[in-house]
């Protein structure tokens, strides 16, 4: 895992891989229900600056989990990405509704 290479100090998000980049392009500050965009991870000053960012560019920020949750929302194959989702983009209910699933 990638947070493994960082120096012990460095804050780590996995976050902006779950859609393709024009997925994020054209549905970036969608309405009526604004798509929303996962993350991971276990740091919350980290947490705190990627939901920001997320929100800056234009989605509803949904924490997937920790770190240990990050294979969720990597393509391919994790249950939580754009194709996962069977290519559909997903508002913050379905997005959060999705996370509650897996956990339980």
């Amino acid at each position: 895992m990638a947070a493994g290479l960082l120096p012990k100090n460095a804050h780590y998000v996995k976050a902006f891989g779950t859609l393709g980049a024009e997925v994020l392009a054209a549905t970036a500050n969608r309405t009526p229900r604004r798509a929303a965009l996962f993350y991971a991870t276990d740091d919350e000053s980290a947490k705190a600056t990627a939901e920001r960012l997320i929100r800056t560019a234009g989605f509803d920020p949904v924490k997937a989990g920790g770190l240990a949750d990050a294979g969720r929302i990597e393509a391919p194959g994790g249950d939580l990405d754009q194709y996962g989702s069977g290519g559909e983009v997903v508002d913050l209910a379905q997005a959060t509704a999705a996370v509650h699933d897996a956990s339980h």
